[in-house]
């Protein structure tokens, strides 16, 4: 028996087993329980994990899984439906319709080979039907990646941003604090240096007066 088997980072094990059928056979009048249901049971465990890239994996392992098995499915009714219309129609083997003794309609009636045909209709076309929700698994974890990845892009060029908007504010708040020193010791100076120039020249007046 055949298995589809993925094995997820967490150490959880998805397993379903496959359908034994792989082509026509005479035996294959209706589409096993397999190949009704494992489709769906992939479909089902598609979101186990929580790592997007992991979704992604599994997506792409599954689907070569449901597109094999869906082509076969689609091979089994399509062979159903030309051993009815051969029937149907009188040709080959078939004489008048009555095809229960001819080995090329699988010694089956008219009616036999019309209900297998009906039994296989919609087979194939469920299997894709999931193939397609798994695509669509993938789609969604995929942009939601790449939306991630923008996002992180976005993130740091906002944080490189405001680093470098930090650092202007930085220079900037250095370059007033150093004209405020600057606009402060100039004001002391054009204060002080009079005051200091008329106490030398009062200094200078009274020493020269002492003297005399």
């Amino acid at each position: 028996m055949a298995n589809f088997t993925y094995n997820w980072n967490n150490g959880d094990v998805t397993t379903v087993a496959l359908p034994n059928e792989t082509g026509f056979n005479c035996d294959y009048t209706s589409p096993s329980s397999r190949m009704l249901n494992f489709a769906a049971q992939i479909v089902a465990n598609a979101n186990n994990s929580q790592d997007l890239h992991e979704v992604e994996a599994y997506c792409i392992q599954a689907q070569g899984q449901l597109s094999t098995f869906g082509n076969v499915a689609q091979t089994i009714k399509d062979v159903w439906d030309q051993k009815e219309i051969d029937c149907a129609n009188g040709s080959g083997l078939c004489w008048v319709c009555r095809c229960r003794d001819k080995g090329a309609y699988c010694y089956m009636t008219e009616n036999q080979l019309e209900a297998a045909y009906y039994n296989w209709q919609n087979t194939s076309s469920s299997i894709f039907d999931q193939l397609n929700a798994l695509i669509d698994i993938q789609i969604a974890a995929t942009e939601q990646i790449y939306t991630d990845l923008e996002q992180a892009e976005a993130l740091a060029l906002l944080n490189q941003l405001q680093a470098e908007t930090n650092n202007v504010i930085s220079v900037t708040a250095y370059q007033n604090e150093s004209r405020e020193l600057d606009l402060q010791k100039s004001k002391a100076s054009s204060v002080f240096l009079p005051i200091i120039i008329v106490l030398l020249i009062l200094g200078a007046g009274f020493y020269y007066m002492r003297k005399k």
